[in-house]
């Protein structure tokens, strides 16, 4: 992650290209990238994946997602991230409930299963298993929540049902073949 970061934030610099603004040629935007990245990584260590990311959009503001768009580009990464759904029923039973704002590790439940400690992933097993059901259903129906609650989604909300489905399938899937 801090390495696709290093990379978005130096094409980024690029693009800014602070040394053609002096009459003398000085790696302004090496220093710069490499300042960040010092505090990138204090943010890591502070706060994990989650960390690094609220500590992006406190050093870039309005840019900050142009940070991450070269990041996602780069890395192919933006799975990781906490997706927009069109039906607030679906962030606040399933995507919020997968995606806390709290996570140590981006990527959710599923980068939990990927990246966290044996008590971590041992914690999320469950977890995992009961979102995967819910999931299934909704790919089934089409239709999330419950009673006067419950709503038809659009394609493009069951588009990412889909992929969430299968990320955290796939992460499950890695964890319980190393005996989770």
């Amino acid at each position: 992650m801090m390495a696709g970061l290093n990379i978005g934030m130096a094409v980024f610099f690029e693009t800014v290209e602070p040394d053609d603004l002096l009459p003398i040629g000085l790696p302004l935007d090496d220093v710069g990238r490499k300042a960040l990245m010092k505090g990138a990584n204090e943010a890591f260590e502070a706060g994990g994946e989650v960390g690094v990311r609220k500590w992006v959009y406190e050093q870039f503001g309005d840019q900050a997602d142009n940070v991450w768009n070269k990041f996602d580009e780069l890395t192919g990464l933006e799975y990781l991230l906490k997706p927009d759904v069109e039906s607030t029923v679906l962030q606040n039973n399933l995507v919020n409930e997968l995606f806390r704002d709290t996570d140590k590790y981006l990527g959710g439940t599923a980068g939990i299963l990927r990246r966290g400690t044996p008590d971590e992933i041992a914690d999320h097993m469950i977890k995992a298993e009961e979102r995967l059901g819910q999931m299934r259903k909704i790919l089934e129906t089409g239709m999330t929540g419950r009673g006067n609650n419950r709503v038809r989604l659009s394609e493009n909300d069951l588009d990412i049902v889909r992929q969430i489905y299968d990320d955290l399938l796939d992460a499950y899937n890695g964890a319980k073949s190393t005996g989770y």
